[in-house]
C-alpha cells in the first residue's frame, strides 16, 4: 500500500500455487496513485479543478494493501498464532514507523503553527478519530495523516479476522466486506447527526472497509481458488471493457449529489482498483497498459512512494512561501499566465524536492532497516527482506 516495499515475493507455501514474479506493474499503481493524490494537492483547483483525483489514489492504496496484506496472511493460516501475529507487527513497523516518526519529529521542531495539539493523535495514529470527533483535519501539512491511521488500524485488526476466523467462514466474511463498507457510509452519512458527516464516512477505518475488502476478496480468489484466479487471463477484453465503465462511471459520480458521490465513489474506485490488479496479474501478456505501468520511472515512483506521500505536504509548506516570494520579485519572469497559474512552477519544484527527499530517505535509511524484520522469529522465504513485494 502506501507503505508498501516492492522486490521479489516467492509463492512456495501452499502446495499447487507454483511460484509468482514480482509484479513490476504494482508499483506502477502505486505510482499512478500517488500522482492523482500530487495532482490534486498541487494541480487541481480553478480551471484546472477536478473533483477527488486524490481521493481515487488513496482508494488504489487501500485495494493495493487489502490485496497485498491479505495474501501474507492467508498464507500464514495454520501456523502458530502468537508467532505469526509478531512476525507481522514487527515487519509493519520496522517498515512504516521510521518515516512516519521522522516526518512527525520533523513537524514538531519546526514547530507549525496548529501542528502541535495534534501530533499526540497522529503520533497514535488517530488522526482521523480526532477529525471524526471534532470536524477538523488540523493544519494542511498534517491534513494527509488520516489514510496512513486508516491503514494502521487495518494492520492491527485485520490479522484478527484473517487468522483467527473459522475456515468455513473466512470467505463469506471476506467476500461481505466490501459491502460493510458500503453500508457503513451509507448510514453514517444518513444518520449521523452531526455536520461532518461526510467527512467521519470518508476518514474513518470502518467506512475503508470497502476498499480494504476490495483487495482482500481479490487475494482470497488468488490464493484459495486458484482454477476462477487462472480463468481471468481469458477473460482480458471483458476485464478491459469492465475498467472502461468503472472510469466511466466515476467520472459520472464525481459530477453527481454530493451524499451519492459520498456514499458510493469509493466503492466505484475500489472497483476499478481491484479490476486493474486483475490485468497486471492476470491479463499482462502482450499488454500495453501493464508495459506502460511497468515502465522504469513509474516502477520507481512506486517504490518509494510512501515517503512521497508522507513528506510531499511538509515540502510544501517549506518551499512554497520562499518560491512565491521569489517568483514576485521577478514579476513572473515577464509571463503573465503565470500569475494567475502559479502552480505551473510551483508544482514541478515540490515534485522534484519530495522525489528527492523520498529517494534519500529509502536509499538512507528505510532500506537498510528492512534488515531489522528478521529479528523477529525465523521468516519464510516469501517474507524475507530480499524476496518481499508487499510487507
Amino acid at each position: 500500500m502506501l507503505e508498501t516495499s516492492a522486490t521479489q515475493m516467492t509463492e512456495s507455501v501452499r502446495p499447487g500455487l507454483g511460484v509468482k514474479r514480482y509484479y513490476r506493474g504494482l508499483d506502477g499503481l502505486r505510482a499512478v496513485a500517488i500522482l492523482l493524490v500530487l495532482f490534486e494537492h498541487w494541480v487541481s483547483y480553478g480551471p484546472l479543478k477536478i473533483v477527488a483525483p486524490g481521493g481515487l489514489g488513496v482508494n488504489i492504496f487501500f485495494v493495493l494493501s487489502g490485496f497485498l496484506i491479505t495474501e501474507i496472511l492467508l498464507k500464514r493460516r495454520g501456523g502458530p498464532a502468537g508467532k505469526v501475529f509478531r512476525e507481522f507487527w514487527w515487519r509493519r513497523a520496522v517498515r512504516i514507523f521510521p518515516v512516519f516518526y521522522v516526518f512527525l519529529a520533523l513537524v514538531w521542531w519546526l514547530n507549525i503553527p496548529g501542528t502541535r495539539p495534534l501530533l499526540p493523535w497522529s503520533a497514535a495514529y488517530a488522526h482521523n478519530i480526532y477529525a471524526a470527533l471534532t470536524g477538523q483535519i488540523g493544519p494542511r501539512v498534517l491534513s494527509h495523516i488520516w489514510s496512513l491511521c486508516v491503514e494502521e488500524q487495518f494492520y492491527l485488526l485485520w490479522p484478527f479476522l484473517i487468522l483467527l476466523t473459522p475456515e468455513r467462514w473466512l470467505a463469506r466474511v471476506l467476500f461481505a466486506a466490501p459491502v460493510v463498507g458500503l453500508a457503513a457510509r451509507a448510514i453514517l452519512i444518513w444518520t449521523a447527526p452531526v455536520p461532518w458527516a461526510s467527512e467521519i464516512a470518508y476518514r474513518s477505518m470502518p467506512t475503508a472497509v470497502d476498499a480494504l475488502g476490495m483487495g482482500a476478496a481479490l487475494a482470497l480468489v488468488k490464493i484459495r481458488f486458484p482454477a476462477l484466479w487462472a480463468s481471468f487471463a481469458a477473460r482480458g477484453p471483458l476485464i478491459r471493457l469492465l475498467v472502461c465503465i468503472a472510469i466511466v462511471v466515476e467520472a459520472m459520480l464525481v459530477r453527481s449529489p454530493a451524499r451519492l458521490m459520498d456514499v458510493v465513489e469509493r466503492s466505484v474506485s475500489s472497483a476499478l482498483a481491484a479490476l486493474v490488479i486483475i490485468l497486471l496479474i492476470c491479463c499482462r501478456e502482450n499488454s500495453r497498459f501493464a508495459a506502460l505501468l511497468e515502465s522504469r520511472i513509474l516502477v520507481y515512483i512506486g517504490r518509494i512512494s510512501y515517503g512521497i506521500y508522507v513528506y510531499h505536504l511538509l515540502i510544501e509548506y517549506l518551499l512554497a512561501p520562499a518560491l512565491t516570494s521569489w517568483m514576485k520579485s521577478h514579476a513572473y519572469f515577464g509571463v503573465g499566465l503565470l500569475q494567475y497559474n502559479i502552480w505551473m512552477v510551483q508544482a514541478p519544484v515540490f515534485f522534484a524536492a519530495t522525489l528527492g527527499a523520498a529517494s534519500l530517505s529509502f536509499y538512507g535509511f528505510e532500506r537498510p532497516l528492512l534488515k531489522l524484520k528478521n529479528l523477529v522469529g525465523s521468516a519464510p522465504i516469501f517474507l524475507r527482506p530480499d524476496a518481499e513485494q508487499a510487507a
